[in-house]
């Protein structure tokens, strides 16, 4: 019958924990969706409570890490703001609070806060988009031509978006903006190209628990202490 040592074992558990780790880190070299080149309109004066937004398409398969909201003078939000990026269905398919004052890391003009990372897919169409609750931030406007969108999306001639919300939660902005500018400078995202023939993640998963629980059991049975893995992420 074949065996396996218990250190043997522990190589392998280690090494699965430390990849599952890896993929709950920033993803490396991680840049924003955009930077703004030149801005239309800078105001607070928008109606409350509203879900704005911009519609992208990514050129390659792209892994998400973060998401960002809009600091006007890099000193901090005036609230709390939930972030979120939208399949072309209006299906919400990640979300996170960007704390209000300076919790947030600022990278550039955005204040960003860190999520579980997102695979979005070449040329399929998603919105980012952000709720605002009250008129506590001030907001950019600006045309596409004043954008600088990264190598990896591109953006339609008209890409803003906003809704009116029946209340305060983040919801699938559909109608085009109409005022001020063409983009909606207010929620970002830093992103990374996707590795190349990455496994399914459910199959990764069911391989690597059910891994886990049989060296458990064997561990358990033969009374080897099970070693604890911290993973550690950037603070939001």
């Amino acid at each position: 019958m074949f065996k396996v040592s218990n250190s043997s074992l522990r190589i392998f558990l280690g090494a699965f924990l430390g990849a599952a780790c890896g993929l709950m880190l920033p993803t490396a070299n991680a840049t924003p969706a955009y930077s703004v080149n030149a801005v239309n309109f800078y105001g607070n004066s928008y109606g409350t409570p509203q879900t704005a937004g911009d519609i992208f398409t990514p050129t390659v398969n792209l892994i998400v890490s973060s998401l960002g909201f809009f600091d006007y003078q890099q000193d901090g939000l005036g609230e709390s703001h939930e972030v979120g990026i939208f399949d072309n269905t209006g299906t919400l398919l990640t979300s996170a609070v960007v704390a209000a004052g300076t919790a947030s890391p600022l990278v550039g003009e955005f204040r960003y806060t860190n999520i579980m990372p997102l695979t979005l897919y070449a040329g399929e169409t998603y919105t980012m988009a952000a709720l605002v609750t009250t008129q506590a931030d001030v907001l950019g406007y600006a045309n596409v031509s004043g954008i600088q969108v990264n190598a990896n999306i591109s953006l339609g001639a008209h890409p803003g978006r906003y809704i009116f919300t029946s209340g305060p939660n983040l919801e699938f902005p559909t109608q085009i903006t109409g005022c001020c500018g063409e983009f909606y400078v207010i929620p970002n995202f830093e992103l990374a190209i996707a590795p190349a023939a990455v496994p399914e993640p459910n199959v990764l998963t069911l391989f690597g628990l059910g891994a886990i629980v049989l060296i458990a059991y064997r561990w358990r049975r033969n009374g080897v202490v099970i070693p604890i893995l911290h993973c550690g992420m950037r603070n939001a």
